[in-house]
């Protein structure tokens, strides 16, 4: 007779290996938003958003496996606010690199960028301001908590 859902045995190893992602990927989004908050460069809030993307399935897993808990509750909530407050600034700097790739003369490129940099800096002190509000204490507890 087959049995339904995972057993007992496997949900162990399941929990295991989520934790070992969650702490993982914490570890990422902490280094990566200390990173945006000294210099938002291209690279590190790409970086910022794709650590946060990659703990998401992982708090939404330890959500399944432990429901009701509030440290993940609010952990979901912060990597989605990380992913909300980066998202104008990763847009102008797309926008930089689509005005970097166009054909035809420099001093276009250059008029375009040179318009653009007063907005992609307001966007990059406005992402400063919502990062800096990260509850890093409560990231790093939920990575390093005993978990059952």
């Amino acid at each position: 007779m087959a049995t339904k859902g995972i057993t007992l045995t496997e949900r162990s190893v399941l929990s295991a290996h989520t934790l070992v992602h969650l702490r993982r990927r914490v570890l990422d989004i902490l280094f990566f938003h200390e990173r945006c908050l000294q210099a938002a460069t291209e690279t590190d809030v790409h970086a910022l958003r794709l650590a946060a993307r990659h703990l998401q399935p992982v708090l939404d897993l330890l959500n399944l496996l432990v429901p009701n808990d509030r440290a993940v509750a609010d952990a979901i909530r912060q990597v989605r606010g990380v992913l909300h407050h980066t998202n104008t600034l990763r847009e102008e700097h797309v926008y930089r690199q689509a005005i970097d790739r166009l054909p035809g003369p420099a001093a276009l490129r250059n008029a375009l960028g040179q318009a653009a940099l007063p907005k992609e800096r307001s966007a990059a002190e406005h992402m400063r301001k919502r990062l800096s509000k990260l509850d890093r204490e409560g990231l790093i507890g939920l990575a390093a908590r005993n978990w059952p």
